[in-house]
């Protein structure tokens, strides 16, 4: 996507940070494949993701493809307050036990992967 606002630009570059980071938690696929599933609305430049039927696979690592290079402190601090028996509580509607405790894994995975990139690169430099 080519923005010329350069202050659009950073909006989208974090928008797809944060994105990138909530693929890794719900397990989604990532990449030029994902790609065709988010549309851009033009004149704000926020994004929306609209296929989600591959999340949620009980796989409990991180999606090979999908880095995270950075992500938003808000989104970071909630998973940081991350409370098990809500979210089960929430999704036992919808996802199975082998699925609820993949998700789980994965919250651990993708919080470890954040706070690797921040001991390593600094929080100012992962976080905005």
């Amino acid at each position: 996507v080519a923005m010329r606002d350069p202050d659009r630009t950073a909006d989208f570059d974090r928008a797809m940070a944060d994105l990138r980071v909530f693929l890794n938690l719900v397990g989604d696929t990532c990449g030029s494949e994902r790609d065709r599933d988010i549309l851009i609305q033009r004149k704000t430049g926020r994004l929306y993701a609209v296929d989600f039927s591959r999340a949620f696979a009980p796989t409990k690592g991180t999606v090979l493809g999908c880095e995270i290079r950075s992500c938003s402190r808000s989104f970071y601090h909630k998973l940081l307050d991350w409370n098990k028996k809500s979210v089960r509580a929430l999704v036992a509607p919808y996802l199975n036990e082998e699925e609820v405790q993949a998700l789980e894994a994965r919250v651990g995975s993708v919080l470890q992967m954040i706070r690797t990139l921040i001991e390593t690169r600094g929080e100012g430099a992962v976080l905005f």
